[in-house]
């Protein structure tokens, strides 16, 4: 069979239909086209398939539910056959159409409106970093922090600023973490970037066939098999007693994820394996995802993790109807040490990997040094978490040691990313 060429958009590769040739077209600039490109692009999955990306059922169906959740968004698109349309766009509208012959054939013609930002010799990636200290009961200012794609290039944080830099070798290579941008104001680094480097060290979430996701409008047919990764931290449910997360570190000496279970508590019970999971946010510098839970007293409790490009650590947030004790807890007891403030305990000791587990709070915990988990001080109807890795245990380098993941957790910013003119 002809093997036609290959659209990578973003997270998934596109297939373009044998006949209709992509449109690239100009217009006078406008604010909804500033540069006056516009990309018309027509395709077709099929299943059964014989083209190069192996198309299945699964993923058809996933394709149709993530572009209606791409509108709107800023991706790279790269083409095996039509180098020239390589770039930066925005997805202006999107079509998918799904049909299915009693099983023995589907098909699925899509169409993508977009508008050209440009190519990587001429755009700049903005993010904008917004956000002040996170609220917290040390009075600790943080250090703000940033991390660009894998490969990128040129990085500018401010004026007048020079970034420390920490380097953390993950599952996709090196990534570059930039220090001590400043705390007082917005901060709008700009850095540029190959497109075919854009994806490079993403975020991004597994569901349980193991498709990547795009865009946040779909349905995850199952709340205890999905995975939730940046290449440096690797989440994923369990799915017996004895907790609720796995949340593993990549260890480059390994070269590979090393697994700590940790379980959830509510009013002294695990909450056990999540009722639903649901999307939040979905970019490659940030992915947010829900879980949700029943409590055998019918308590609704929700748990917000994120996930950001280039981080150590996982953010955690628990929210209840009903006031109760949250706890995080190590499922297998892991003897910790806590800080000075009473901020966050690590592991007293390095692992048989040579690392310690971190975890930290914003508020006032009580910790328990025996297992390994910190319980907010009162019944309450919110805490807020972080866990980790501290990568080299007592060896870890200035950046990635104890303290530093910590303050790097009370001055995360908030992060929009966008393509500008250079």
């Amino acid at each position: 069979m002809t093997q036609f060429g290959v659209i990578n958009l973003g997270r998934f590769p596109l297939v373009e239909f044998p006949t209709k040739a992509a449109t690239d077209a100009s217009t006078s600039p406008s604010s909804s086209t500033p540069t006056g490109r516009t990309l018309k692009l027509v395709g077709q999955e099929s299943v059964p398939s014989a083209n190069e990306i192996g198309t299945t059922s699964n993923r058809l169906e996933a394709i149709r539910a993530d572009m209606a959740g791409l509108v709107g968004s800023f991706v790279s698109v790269t083409f095996s056959d039509k180098v020239g349309l390589n770039g930066y766009y925005t997805i202006v509208d999107s079509s998918a159409d799904l049909q299915n012959w009693e099983g023995e054939q589907q098909t699925l013609t899509w169409s993508l409106d977009l508008n050209r930002v440009g190519t990587d010799f001429e755009v700049d990636i903005e993010s904008r970093l917004t956000g002040t200290t996170r609220n917290n009961m040390f009075s600790i200012t943080g250090v703000r922090w940033h991390s660009p794609s894998i490969g990128h290039y040129a990085y500018f944080s401010a004026v007048g600023n020079t970034p420390t830099v920490v380097r953390r070798v993950g599952q996709d290579g090196t990534h570059v973490v930039y220090l001590n941008l400043p705390t007082t104001q917005t901060t709008i680094p700009r850095w540029g970037c190959a497109v075919g480097n854009y994806m490079n060290g993403r975020t991004f979430f597994l569901d349980a066939n193991s498709i990547e996701r795009s865009g946040i409008l779909f349905n995850n047919n199952s709340p205890t098999s999905w995975v939730l990764s940046n290449g440096l931290v690797n989440i994923n449910p369990l799915t017996s007693a004895g907790g609720v997360l796995n949340i593993a570190s990549y260890t480059s000496g390994a070269t590979s994820y090393r697994n700590k279970n940790w379980d959830i508590q509510y009013a002294g019970t695990s909450l056990g394996q999540p009722l639903s999971v649901s999307l939040l946010r979905n970019e490659p510098e940030m992915v947010v995802a829900r879980l949700l839970w029943s409590t055998a007293t019918l308590v609704r409790v929700t748990g917000d993790l994120t996930l950001r490009r280039g981080a150590r650590h996982v953010e955690l947030y628990l929210q209840s109807q009903v006031a109760g004790q949250f706890k995080v807890v190590r499922s297998n007891a892991e003897i910790g040490s806590s800080a000075a403030n009473g901020s966050y305990i690590a592991a007293t000791s390095n692992d048989s990997d040579g690392n310690k587990y971190i975890l930290g709070s914003a508020l006032t915990t009580t910790p328990d040094l025996v297992n390994g988990g910190l319980s907010s001080s009162a019944s309450v109807l919110y805490m807020d978490a972080f866990i980790g890795a501290v990568i080299g245990g007592t060896s870890a380098v200035t950046g990635d040691q104890a303290a530093d993941l910590y303050n790097q957790y009370i001055s995360t910013p908030s992060e929009l990313v966008q393509g500008i003119r250079r």
